[in-house]
């Protein structure tokens, strides 16, 4: 029996899935999917070894989704989650952060920029994917910071370690605000603050199985970290999926010193579009290793060759890491290429 952890190539975006071939039941696989990637086209076509999250899990033989999580509400984490839910029976929804009012649809007018009617387009989709989950009768669950671990599956934990209760509610307010305001200016500006602050109350994940742990952390870059860093035990893992695409601010070395990974994830377009997989952040990656007297693998969801922190990386739809029943940590590209972290 085994964990298996995908991170499938979305481009710029994240997607990533948890399978778990449960001992009591093997031909009942556990399975999880945190976001869904973007839904726009253009992020697909023409790169080699991208794939839509709807299509990797159609081509894994994904029949059903135990828990599908939404870490915040972005484009390129949310709105590949609605092909999917049309596709794919879910049987329980997490998500970090919606409205208590109405939550009506927002006209595009109120977007004054290209981000804006993208950060729009997502708020829109996840209402669309909240009725939906309502009207299908699939239980709906919200997301908050607790220091206690949760049951996923058999053998399997996670720790909630994002948002905390404070900033999700000072969050909630503010959505409130946007969804009760008239005068479009005002939503312009509103919608603006909100976007700047969501990647902060992103969902925060550890998860568990055997002595091994992966720490997810969606979109939340150093800013977030404050509180946990005062409890460096809770962030201690074994694989690292930095926050905010790898860039400048996704880390320090007081974060990286509380993880203390072997191995860190990318999730990131090979373009290094918005300054991601970001130098500063791959030497900060290498200097920890170094520090530690150990290497620290990097991998990447796209095809990145930036020497000397990813180097004949290639083309591949997903990168995957493998935990074995006696805990054996092994990670490879999903062309096969096989990679072994100690």
């Amino acid at each position: 029996m085994s964990l298996k952890i995908t991170f499938i190539n979305v481009g710029y975006g994240e997607s990533i899935l948890l399978e778990y071939e449960k001992p009591s039941c093997p031909e009942d696989t556990f399975t999880m999917l945190i976001d869904g990637g973007s839904n726009e086209p253009e992020e697909y076509a023409g790169h080699s070894g991208r794939i839509t999250a709807l299509e990797y899990l159609c081509k894994a033989g994904i029949m059903k989704l135990d828990i599908v999580l939404n870490t915040h509400i972005h484009e390129d984490h949310t709105c590949g989650l609605e092909p999917i839910m049309k596709e794919i029976p879910v049987h329980n929804f997490w998500y970090a952060a919606l409205p208590q009012c109405e939550w009506p649809i927002l006209p595009s007018s109120w977007a004054a920029t290209p981000a804006n009617k993208r950060f729009l387009n997502a708020l829109n989709a996840a209402r669309r994917i909240h009725v939906h989950f309502r009207d299908k009768k699939v239980p709906l669950k919200e997301i908050r910071q607790r220091y206690w671990p949760i049951q996923l599956c058999e053998d399997v934990f996670i720790d909630i370690l994002g948002p905390s209760a404070d900033v999700g509610s000072s969050f909630i307010s503010l959505m409130d605000r946007l969804y009760q305001e008239k005068s479009g200016e005002k939503a312009r500006q509103l919608l603006a603050k909100l976007d700047a602050q969501m990647n902060n109350v992103s969902t925060m994940l550890r998860i568990r199985y055997q002595n091994r742990s992966i720490l997810l952390v969606g979109d939340t870059n150093r800013k977030g970290y404050t509180n946990l860093l005062k409890r460096p035990e809770l962030l201690k893992a074994d694989v690292f999926k930095l926050g905010h695409h790898g860039q400048q601010d996704s880390i320090t070395p007081a974060i990286l010193k509380g993880v203390d990974p072997c191995a860190a994830v990318i999730c990131a377009s090979n373009d290094l579009r918005y300054n991601s997989t970001n130098s500063e952040t791959l030497q900060m990656l290498t200097d920890h290793g170094i520090r530690r007297s150990r290497s620290l693998s990097i991998a990447a969801t796209d095809q990145t060759n930036l020497t000397p922190y990813l180097t004949d990386v290639p083309p591949h739809n997903a990168v995957i890491f493998t935990i074995s029943e006696s805990g054996d940590l092994h990670w490879h590209y999903s062309t096969g290429n096989n990679n072994t972290v100690i």
